[in-house]
């Protein structure tokens, strides 16, 4: 009586489950490339043509077990991951559907993000932006912030009035029109 091994048990139940065993020696030249990955197996480049394609609402929500995620991201996720147009934008529709996708809750929750981070509204709009959000949910998040002369006043507050804080929030993204609110007054250790 002769023992399989639990590695050859599990390679048969997994072959028959793709469908027919393809003999690596049947296939042409040309996709019987091999290379070394361990001594003691052989990796073929055709493997990758006897996988089963991904599922794409699988690898969206294991994207989105890290953190939110725009449409536009899970769509270049998707896209990177070989899944055909149509399979991607049902995907993404089902996902908006039941809500796991909601680039306004995206757009809100990173600009309070960058908010709490002491950036202006510049730098959050730039952030925003380069996620994909559209100028629709770029507003509205930055709407639903507190004035960005207010955050800059407790910033300049807790820093201290000096120049190097105001080349700070310059920098962080603060408009001139916020800065100069907070800093009419004069800087601390400057006459004027």
């Amino acid at each position: 009586m002769s023992t399989v091994s639990p590695g050859r048990a599990r390679r048969r139940a997994a072959a028959s489950s793709v469908g027919p065993i393809v003999k690596l020696s049947s296939l042409p030249a040309s996709l019987h490339r091999t290379r070394r990955s361990h001594p003691d197996r052989r990796v073929s480049s055709c493997e990758s043509l006897l996988r089963p394609q991904p599922n794409p609402i699988e690898l969206a929500t294991r994207s989105l077990a890290h953190h939110d995620r725009t449409r536009r991201e899970l769509e270049q996720r998707l896209e990177r991951a070989g899944v055909e147009i149509e399979e991607r934008v049902a995907a993404l529709e089902t996902l908006e559907r039941l809500g796991y996708v909601d680039d306004t809750r995206v757009a809100v929750s990173r600009a309070e993000t960058l908010a709490a981070r002491g950036q202006g509204d510049a730098a959050i709009r730039f952030d925003l932006e380069r996620r994909g959000l559209s100028a629709d949910h770029v507003d509205e998040a930055l709407a639903a912030l507190a004035p960005e002369s207010q955050r800059a006043l407790e910033l300049a507050e807790r820093h201290g009035r000096t120049a190097k804080t105001l080349a700070q929030l310059r920098r962080k993204g603060f408009g001139a029109d916020s800065l100069e609110a907070v800093f009419s007054d004069g800087i601390a250790g400057t006459e004027v």
